[in-house]
């Protein structure tokens, strides 16, 4: 059965030399610029300010999400201070159009809820509320009151994980910190986890276990990670960091990143290992990035590599986890958050999708020695989050006999 397929799809691949395929992008945000930029990772070609972000000046962009929809790259940025969504067609690289959260809502962070990518849910942290957004038709779909002052936002199936830093604007003090989960079809609270000191920034490892990194108050509680078993919805374990991390990433090696610059010119990175929930290099070893730096975020790439946001440099840099500086590019000004293209059906990372994919996700099936793919979202392709030979012939019917294209698999599926 194997060989049969497998010889079916090489001689395919040879008879129809058939791809769809896109250059590997990163587009970053530049906060006080209010501008995105480009860098084509193939070419290393960078491109400036070629899109101004907000309906207004001072509209404190802060967040960018890249999706794809058929072969149209679309991104969605989160303006806080003018309070909207900015939606960009990158394939045209004009705004098409804007979703209003309302007057003094400050929407911090948002997250998709499905595949299709038509909802996703925004937190609001001056109203301390999330809301459904609705994508297509871009308009409000429903507010439900939260916790005080939410921020990250991560969704797995229908359950979404809001961080509730508890930052009270007028004395200026931290309460209990908690993570609230949050039943997307029910729109109600199911539970509320208590945490460290100012949670903000949440991220899921290759294990399914969700990380969430307190950034503590800054001067006496200080950084540690919290993780959550998402099939108990319990606390597990916590990882005390040190320091004042802010964004959190996991990249598919299970090495976690966090920032640790700052807005200052520091300069520094927290490392851990997300499968034995241990601290390779905490605020007492930080990795140390030379220059006026400000490590704002970071954001993993397909593979063991991180891009991290330098806010003081005006560069993004690519780094592997001995902290060498693989790459550096320069930006706009202030860089503060990345997102990257893909294709959807690249099983292999190879930014084309093609019966290349097909092949290799046989090979991984039937255990021919092939790596799982990274993310693994890669090879769901027909988004029913498992990974099974129903996604090589939707992979097969789509290439060649006028299917319907890949989708955004889940992103949570854990081989």
């Amino acid at each position: 059965m194997k060989r049969k397929i497998f010889l079916t799809l090489v001689t395919l691949g040879i008879l129809i030399n058939f791809a769809w395929g896109t250059d590997p992008t990163v587009y970053v945000i530049n906060s006080l610029g209010e501008t995105l930029s480009k860098v084509n990772l193939r070419t290393n070609m960078v491109t400036n300010d070629f899109l101004t972000l907000g309906t207004a000046p001072f509209c404190a962009p802060n967040q960018i999400i890249v999706h794809n929809k058929l072969f149209t790259t679309t991104c969605y940025v989160v303006n806080s201070i003018t309070s909207e969504i900015q939606i960009i067609d990158l394939k045209t690289e004009t705004t098409i159009g804007y979703i209003d959260m309302g007057e003094g809502r400050n929407p911090f962070w948002m997250a998709f809820s499905d595949p299709d990518t038509q909802y996703a849910w925004v937190t609001c942290s001056m109203v301390d509320s999330l809301f459904k957004v609705d994508v297509i038709n871009r308009n409000l779909v429903a507010g439900y009151p939260i916790g005080v002052w939410p921020e990250g936002i991560l969704i797995l199936d229908s359950l979404a994980y809001v961080c509730i830093s508890a930052f009270d604007i007028n004395t200026y003090v931290y309460g209990q910190g908690k993570v609230v989960v949050f039943d997307t079809r029910t729109n109600s609270i199911i539970k509320e986890l208590n945490v460290g000191t100012n949670p903000q920034y949440i991220s899921l490892d290759n294990q399914g276990e969700i990380y969430v990194c307190c950034s503590g108050d800054y001067w006496s509680a200080w950084g540690t990670i919290y993780i959550i078993d998402p099939k108990i919805n319990e606390i597990k374990d916590s990882i005390q960091v040190g320091g004042s991390p802010g964004q959190i990433t996991i990249s598919p090696d299970g090495v976690g990143w966090l920032a640790a610059g700052g807005w200052s010119s520091d300069g520094q990175i927290y490392l851990f290992d997300s499968e034995a929930d241990t601290v390779i290099r905490g605020a007492d070893n930080p990795l140390e990035i030379p220059g006026d730096s400000g490590i704002i975020s970071l954001s993993n790439f397909q593979d063991s590599t991180v891009f991290a946001c330098a806010f003081q440099a005006d560069e993004i840099m690519k780094l592997d986890t001995s902290g060498s500086v693989l790459k550096r590019y320069l930006l706009g000004d202030g860089p503060i958050h990345l997102d990257f293209n893909y294709a959807y059906g690249d099983v292999n990372g190879d930014f084309q999708t093609s019966i290349v994919d097909a092949v290799y996700l046989v090979g991984f099936l039937f255990k021919d020695g092939k790596e799982p793919p990274k993310p693994v979202w890669r090879a769901d392709p027909n988004a029913d989050c498992r990974i099974s030979i129903s996604d090589v012939v939707y992979l097969v019917n789509y290439l060649f006999k006028g299917g319907p294209p890949p989708k955004h698999g889940c992103v949570h599926w854990i081989p």
